[in-house]
């Protein structure tokens, strides 16, 4: 099984949202569930994805494929292009305190995996790993210090995988509960030195 990694194109955006949803464990629907009137959480990250000129964009996307077929994807840039993205619009004013402890919580001049998914039917098949080594290898090349990321410290699975790559723990801030939310307790911010 040989699995193709490509950039993302305007058609992957369903994808990717889906792919963000899932990765997201929930805070999508913190986000964007009710925000919009006729609107899913779904649909608003679809509309993020074309933001140009953001680190949201779909051009930050790759995409794995098996003999053609759709296999996952992976959502990541620089980190440093948050600093000048515009606030988003579509979060209501009321639910600005689930993200109060996302604030500040990155490493400055990484590169960041945003989100990671594998399709159902090739779960356990090896995609997740090549999507993170597509990651990894990508900041090689383009020489960044670090591959950053947030995983839950409830999520042991994740958290397993990516300190098998070398990821540590660098930073740790509670989250506020909400009922959406998979995952309760701490966010964790990691990050693999690769330089």
């Amino acid at each position: 099984m040989t699995v193709r990694i490509r950039p993302a194109t305007h058609d992957d955006i369903g994808p990717l949202g889906r792919y963000q949803l899932e990765s997201y464990g929930g805070y999508a629907d913190v986000m964007y569930a009710d925000a919009v009137p006729g609107l899913k959480p779904r649909q608003i990250l679809d509309m993020r994805l074309e933001q140009e000129g953001t680190s949201f964009h779909y051009t930050w996307g790759s995409i794995a494929e098996i003999d053609g077929a759709l296999a996952g994807g992976v959502h990541a840039y620089p980190v440093d292009l948050e600093d000048t993205d515009p606030p988003d619009p579509f979060i209501p004013s009321d639910r600005l305190q689930y993200f109060a402890p996302l604030e500040g919580l990155v490493l400055p001049g990484s590169y960041y995996l945003n989100a990671i998914a594998v399709e159902p039917s090739f779960k356990s098949q090896g995609v997740g790993k090549v999507l993170l080594n597509h990651v990894i290898a990508t900041a090689i090349e383009q020489k960044f210090p670090a591959v950053s990321l947030l995983a839950m410290a409830e999520n042991v699975a994740a958290r397993r995988l990516y300190e098998s790559y070398g990821f540590v723990e660098c930073g740790r801030r509670t989250t506020v509960p909400h009922p959406a939310l998979k995952f309760h307790g701490d966010l964790l911010l990691m990050a693999l030195e690769i330089i």
